[in-house]
């Protein structure tokens, strides 16, 4: 600092006096600055409070050392760091991150007009960007499409959501709250979805991701008449399958069908004969018709069919018709569902006859039942064809007819329709029964 130290015994008097209060000022000014006294060593320091700059600026810093807080400053203008990010206290008291993940938390002026209470921000955990109108309003977006991916690294196709093209206005589409079950969504012309026919799965079903109506759900009618026009269906059409047997044998349930499939089968047991007389010879009666639907078969189901045969009418005189051999029936092991008995044969002889009865059908199986026609039976004897009866009606149509005496006393003719019976006889044997016939039916 230069002082004057005086010499003692040498200096003395106003001498030594002026050099005492020379040495008094320069301690006066004594600051630390360059020969006003020896530098302070950073050692010398020990701030325990905060540090004023009287507003002044700290300049020609290296660098700036900052310790992590364990929370934010109340302190506005403030810089300081938590944990490894860096913040800042603006002078109304956000606390703005200006360091994510050791790169800038979002750039000043990327977005214009970004300003608090506005914000857009990223949530790591979740993968998420949120825009903010304020800290608890989510923002409006006004955007082209929209490219959705899946949250999966390097995925390569996404779900682009555009609106249509051409768009002439603007409109809006609401989405409806999550109904209580699975319903069917309708869109009105203002652009709402609402949810308003259930998926009860007892009329209509969801199965493996197509919309059916449940089998067995439609149990009265919903379509107008006329409302399908067949050359307007397009696809594999449900048809109607059918099998007729005209003799016995055996049917096997399809391989596609399931036990819902109803099979419609319909039995009709043999015509009897015809009587033969040279007088009042009775025609044959038409066997019975049954019809039932079968339902619980399985696919590849063998099932047996027998198919009456018919009377033979008589042969010689005053002999009567046969009645038709055996019922016509459906029969799956030991389980008869369908039944049709047959007519009975005619009689006669050359003051009475009697056409032959038609099968009974209180005897047969089935959910439909019907007796067959009898055989007609004149009653008196002369001349014509009254003298000779024609064969009972099946349900598929008429009898033999019977003799003409007229035509040189014929025979009664078979029976023209299956099930039918034969016609009565004069000099030749009276007409056959026809055959009974199953026919089954069923849709795929």
């Amino acid at each position: 600092m230069s002082l004057v130290i005086p010499t003692a015994g040498v200096d003395v008097g106003p001498t030594y006096a002026l050099m005492i209060n020379s040495d008094l000022n320069l301690l006066d000014a004594h600051d630390h600055t360059p020969g006003k006294g020896a530098q302070i060593t950073p050692a010398g320091f020990n701030i325990n409070t905060d540090l004023s700059f009287n507003n002044y600026s700290a300049t020609t810093l290296a660098g700036l050392v900052l310790s992590a807080q364990l929370s934010a400053p109340s302190t506005v203008g403030t810089i300081y760091q938590i944990g490894p990010e860096l913040y800042f206290a603006d002078g109304v008291g956000n606390q703005v991150q200006i360091t994510q993940n050791g790169g800038v938390a979002g750039a000043p002026g990327s977005i214009s007009n970004l300003v608090p209470p506005a914000s857009a921000s990223y949530v790591a955990i979740s993968s998420t960007f949120a825009w903010k109108s304020t800290a608890s309003l989510a923002a409006n977006m006004d955007f082209g499409a929209a490219v959705m991916r899946n949250i999966s690294p390097n995925s390569t196709f996404a779900l682009t959501l555009q609106p249509p093209p051409g768009l002439a206005t603007n409109y809006t589409i609401t989405l409806p709250t999550l109904p209580v079950s699975t319903k069917i969504v309708q869109m009105t012309s203002a652009g709402v979805l609402s949810p308003i026919l259930d998926v009860d799965n007892v009329t209509i079903e969801i199965s493996s991701n197509n919309l059916q109506v449940k089998d067995g759900g439609i149990t009265a009618p919903k379509l107008a008449p006329d409302s399908v026009i067949l050359s307007k269906v397009e696809g594999s059409v449900r048809q109607i399958q059918k099998q007729i047997f005209n003799s016995s044998g055996t049917f096997t349930t399809p391989a596609t069908s399931s036990t819902s499939t109803v099979y419609k089968v319909t039995c009709v047991g043999p015509g009897g004969g015809g009587a033969r007389w040279t007088q009042m010879a009775g025609g044959g009666g038409a066997g019975a018709t049954s019809i039932a639907y079968v339902t619980g078969l399985a696919p590849n189901t063998v099932c047996g069919v027998v198919v009456g045969t018919g009377g033979p009418g008589g042969a010689a005189n005053t002999n009567p018709g046969a009645q038709g051999s055996g019922a016509t029936e459906f029969v799956v092991g030991v389980t008869t569902y369908c039944n049709a008995q047959p007519g009975e044969g005619g009689t006669g002889n050359g003051t009475l006859a009697q056409g032959g009865a038609g099968g009974d059908p209180t005897v047969g199986t089935g959910d439909i039942k019907a007796g067959g026609g009898d055989g007609d039976a004149p009653n008196s004897a002369g001349s014509g064809n009254s003298q000779y009866g024609n064969g009972g009606n099946s349900s598929f149509g008429g009898g033999g007819r019977g003799a003409c005496v007229n035509a040189g006393r014929s025979g009664g003719s078979a029976g023209r329709a299956p099930g039918a019976g034969g016609g009565g006889g004069s000099a030749a044997a009276g007409g056959a029964g026809a055959n009974g016939i199953a026919i089954i039916e069923w849709v795929l």
